[in-house]
């Protein structure tokens, strides 16, 4: 598989992850809509980590840069 394919997917998969975050929480499954939120930010995170030659095999990693190298630097 490609790389823009693999972008790609995680791609999809953010999108997936948030419309099932808005159907929770409509539906008042705030638990369920929050983890969902968490998934789409994750995946969508790791589109632009890969976009940018970078991969992680662990979440830890994943958040890891993403607070040391975007959140704070204080990045606008």
């Amino acid at each position: 598989m490609s790389e823009q394919a693999i972008i790609d997917y995680w791609i999809e998969k953010a999108e997936e992850d948030l419309a099932s975050a808005r159907d929770n929480s409509a539906a008042g499954r705030f638990q369920n809509a929050v983890r969902d939120a968490y998934f789409a930010c994750f995946h969508a995170f790791s589109s632009v980590l890969l976009n940018s030659g970078k991969t992680f095999k662990k979440h830890k990693e994943v958040r890891s840069v993403l607070h040391r190298d975007y959140v704070r630097t204080k990045i606008k």
